[in-house]
């Protein structure tokens, strides 16, 4: 497994290294990730990840990645549709966008059918985390997500 990161300056850095490392300083079991993307927060809720042991990088990269990997149900889309008359054209767009996209055969992904990704709209590249401390003196974690770059 790889991973990198653009940094500051626009250069590509690895960043397979830090993937065991822990999450938060200092170490948690317990971590809430609140992403306000469109419908996902409202809709869904956190990305929750509890383990017997500290949450590390790898465990948030893959616990955003199969939240909203999760299929969507006819239910969910038709709630969704009901709360604006915009809300579906927009989950069809960002559907067959990622469909497009897929480094697997587009037709496959196609019948798989929406998943909760398509209720971000446009923001579907990871931009990064941060923590928000919070009235009653709890903290939560936040994900940025920004739009795919069409440089």
């Amino acid at each position: 497994m790889t991973a990198k990161h653009i940094n500051a300056r626009g250069s590509i850095v690895d960043f397979t290294s830090k993937l065991d490392d822990p999450v938060t300083h200092p170490p948690v079991r317990t971590v809430h990730i609140y992403c306000n993307s469109w419908m996902a927060h409202n809709q869904w809720g956190p990305i929750v990840i509890d383990k017997r042991r500290t949450v590390n990088v790898w465990d948030v990269l893959i616990a955003i990645y199969d939240f909203y990997r999760v299929p969507l149900t006819q239910q969910e889309v038709q709630h969704i549709s009901s709360l604006d008359g915009d809300n579906y054209r927009r989950m069809l767009d960002a559907y067959y966008q990622r469909c497009m996209r897929t480094p697997a055969l587009p037709g496959y992904e196609v019948q798989q059918g929406m998943k909760r990704a398509d209720c971000l709209g446009r923001n579907t590249i990871f931009w990064g985390l941060w923590i928000t401390l919070n009235a009653d003196n709890t903290w939560q974690m936040n994900l940025g997500l920004v739009p795919p770059s069409h440089s």
